[in-house]
């Protein structure tokens, strides 16, 4: 179980140059054990690669991505460093199923007949091919939180069904950057992953093959502004400055005649309010005639 993806970056004054020092210097190091080191770009990052690292810099800051073996041992010194994570892969892999086991196709059947009644259903995929075996996916890729439960056999030697399975869970955004830091401050990384992935799966109906006793994190998304707060938003934001233009250009007393409307929603004490505002406009069209 551990990392398996580290996504880190950090903006100039936050950290940059220590990150993307760090960064080099794992490069180096992943070179020195007998991994090519090359060119890379990507993102609009210019850098290089070697083995599981990569690391680059842009004008904005520096880029560190791990994966693998590079994820699990060097994610907590990346993270200390970075000011974001964007992306963070958590597993925990088994061994010992019973060879023949098909342990994808064994918790779809279940998660498909545990429907839950309440809330939205739970998306999934399953594939079976012929390189990587079963997997089951749950969420969406786009989503801010995937999991995957495939065929680690399959995946690393062919051997399909060989009793080798991994749970895979992919963060992106605030909670990646909310696990990341948590399982910094935690006293045991390791217990805290087996937990939180655990959760993850018990939760959306599937009983995951091993115990997860060791505590968890939350895997859902921050809360998000609500109806009210977005339309503010998008006031302050948008509407301001359509104003301003139209002001600008001679037609204060049109923007006021287009807010009218408003008068129907509010109470009389608020619409004195409008009434103010809509008489700033038309002034702001008398000072640009006397200027003109």
């Amino acid at each position: 179980m551990g990392r398996d993806w580290v996504t880190a970056t950090a903006k100039p004054g936050e950290g940059s140059e220590e990150l993307r020092a760090w960064g080099y210097r794992l490069v180096n190091l992943e070179g020195r054990e007998g991994n090519d080191v090359r060119p890379w770009r990507g993102m609009q990052y210019v850098g290089w690669r070697a083995g599981q690292v990569t690391c680059g810099e842009r004008g904005d800051g520096a880029i560190c991505i791990l994966s693998g073996a590079g994820a699990e041992r060097h994610g907590e010194s990346v993270t200390r460093m970075a000011g974001n994570v964007t992306r963070l892969d958590l597993q925990v892999t088994i061994d010992g199923v019973p060879a023949g086991t098909n342990l994808a196709g064994e918790s779809l059947r279940r998660l498909r007949r545990n429907v839950t009644r309440r809330g939205r259903p739970t998306e999934w995929d399953y594939r079976l091919t012929r390189n990587r075996g079963a997997t089951l996916y749950l969420g969406s890729r786009q989503s801010t939180v995937y999991a995957r439960l495939y065929d680690k056999s399959a995946e690393e030697g062919g051997e399909h069904l060989g009793g080798t399975w991994r749970y895979e869970l992919e963060a992106k955004s605030d909670v990646a950057l909310s696990l990341a830091r948590g399982l910094v401050d935690s006293n045991s990384a390791h217990d805290l992953i087996v937990g939180t992935v655990h959760e993850h799966f018990s939760t959306r109906g599937i009983a995951p093959a091993f115990d997860g006793e060791g505590g968890a994190m939350s895997t859902t998304p921050h809360s998000r502004q609500s109806d009210d707060e977005r339309r503010l938003a998008w006031l302050r934001d948008q509407v301001s400055v359509v104003v301003a233009r139209l002001g600008a250009a001679g037609r204060a007393d049109d923007v006021a005649a287009a807010l009218d409307p408003l008068g129907h929603y509010l109470a009389v004490s608020d619409r004195v309010a409008v009434d103010e505002w809509g008489a700033g406009v038309r002034a702001l069209r008398r000072r640009e005639g006397a200027v003109s």
